[in-house]
């Protein structure tokens, strides 16, 4: 069986990168008058598959998922219930996430685009005995993977710095069999991805 190697794979994803930031914005929010309620509308180029609501430490408040497949998609989020202050909106696609700071007061929801931040997520391709990563910033940053393993341990550390792009591959096949997990931080944000060596 032949198999398309994992450069072309990267590559492929690269041209996606780059003819997808010339699109115009596929993610549009606006908060409804008198309301503490957000109106996304997502356009199927995006492809979103959660929207988040974050506190200031990052924790996750509320959480729903894009299951519809329409060319365009409306979603209202209703923040009644969360008190004054400042939250962010994480819209996440499986290649970018859009982050939208909002500012919650006793009647309405405050919403500045120029605030909005857009990035693209690290990508984790396995194959036997290795796997490989792949991450575009949007601006020259560090780039730190760490691998741990069920117990939390720290079983690698590999840090880039100064970078706007990471490709690298690391061997797993003299690793012990196992789940790990594959932590990976960027200058704006830190992401996690589950990592079997069987």
């Amino acid at each position: 069986m032949k198999f398309i190697s994992t450069k072309t794979i990267l590559g492929v994803l690269f041209l996606f990168f780059g003819s997808f930031s010339l699109q115009a914005s596929s993610v549009e929010m606006e908060s409804l008058p008198q309301s503490k309620k957000v109106k996304l509308t997502l356009k199927t180029s995006f492809k979103a598959s959660k929207i988040l609501v974050l506190d200031k430490q990052q924790h996750i408040l509320m959480e729903q998922s894009i299951t519809s497949d329409k060319e365009i998609v409306e979603q209202i989020i209703d923040l009644a219930n969360l008190p004054n202050g400042r939250y962010d909106i994480l819209v996440k696609s499986v290649l970018k996430e859009i982050i939208q700071p909002i500012l919650l007061t006793d009647h309405e929801c405050i919403i500045k685009d120029y605030l909005r931040q857009e990035h693209y997520t690290p990508m984790l391709v396995q194959n036997e005995g290795y796997f490989d990563i792949s991450w575009v910033g949007h601006r020259i940053g560090s780039f730190t993977l760490t691998l741990l393993d069920k117990s939390g341990y720290i079983v690698f550390k590999n840090e880039s710095k100064n970078v706007l792009r990471v490709q690298k591959r690391f061997r797993i096949d003299r690793m012990a069999k196992g789940d790990y997990t594959v932590k990976m931080t960027t200058s704006y944000r830190t992401y996690y991805e589950e990592l079997r060596i069987r």
